[in-house]
């Protein structure tokens, strides 16, 4: 199970290590703003649609 928890976690790091980068590159815009607000509502509604399919699941 610890391994598990390892993989998980370096995956995250990695991810957060492919993105970040990205991020910085595109403060640079001016449509930054409306990237953060579309990818964090893309976010949430994912985040609602899983909560959804797990909780009607019981």
């Amino acid at each position: 199970m610890i391994l598990f928890n390892v993989g998980v976690e370096l995956g995250q790091i990695i991810i957060i290590a492919l993105v970040f980068p990205l991020v910085v590159l595109l403060q640079r815009y001016r449509t930054y703003p409306r990237i953060v607000y579309t990818s964090s509502a893309a976010v949430i509604v994912m985040g609602v649609i899983w909560f959804i399919q797990r909780t009607t699941m019981l």
